[in-house]
Parts: structure tokens; sequence; C-alpha cells
């Protein structure tokens, strides 16, 4: 992510912002830098409109939401994905979006 900053590779720091929360998530969900990390990511790739990682970001943040008792954005995250995902033919990650679907606001 550094580098990527250094070079000014917006495209690879916003991917780097995303992966970057979504790892430290998996290892402590209930660290709030995690959060914003990934909605880092989401801003920049959404400035350069690179839907397919933006979508990527949103799945990821939901995920975040649901492990972190989150529900109401949760939702709101995944079926933004779900609905980028299903625009873009994206069908694995739709599947993965969907999978979500069962969780209560």
């Amino acid at each position: 992510m550094k580098l990527s900053q250094i070079n000014n590779e917006k495209i690879m720091e916003g991917i780097s912002w995303v992966w970057l929360g979504r790892v430290l998530s998996r290892a402590d969900p209930l660290n709030n830098k995690t959060k914003d990390f990934i909605l880092k990511g989401i801003q920049i790739l959404d400035e350069l409109k690179l839907r397919p990682a933006n979508s990527q970001g949103y799945l990821f943040l939901g995920e975040l939401c649901i492990d972190t008792g989150r529900k109401k954005m949760a939702m709101e995250s995944l079926s933004k994905a779900e609905r980028m995902f299903r625009e873009m033919g994206m069908d694995f990650w739709l599947a993965r979006a969907q999978r979500w679907d069962r969780v209560e606001n």
C-alpha cells in the first residue's frame, strides 16, 4: 500500500486499503481501523469508477459489519454489493453476497 502511495498508483492504493481492512478484520473484527481502511479504499475506488473492486469493498464491509453486530449497515453494504455484482455479471461474488440474505436487520 505504501508503495502505491509513493508511486501515485491510485488503483492499487484503493485495492490495498480494502484488502488491508479485510485481512485485519479477520484477525480482529472489533478494531475500528478495519472499517475505516475498507471505507477509505471504497472512496478511492469510487472516485476512480473502478466498480468491480469497489463492489468487493462493499461485500467485505458488509461481512465485517455482520461480525461486529452492525446489521443495518451490513445489509446496506451487502445489498449494494449484490446489486453491483448482478449488474456486472460477477456471478462468483454475487453468490457470496447472497449467502448473507438470511441475516435480519
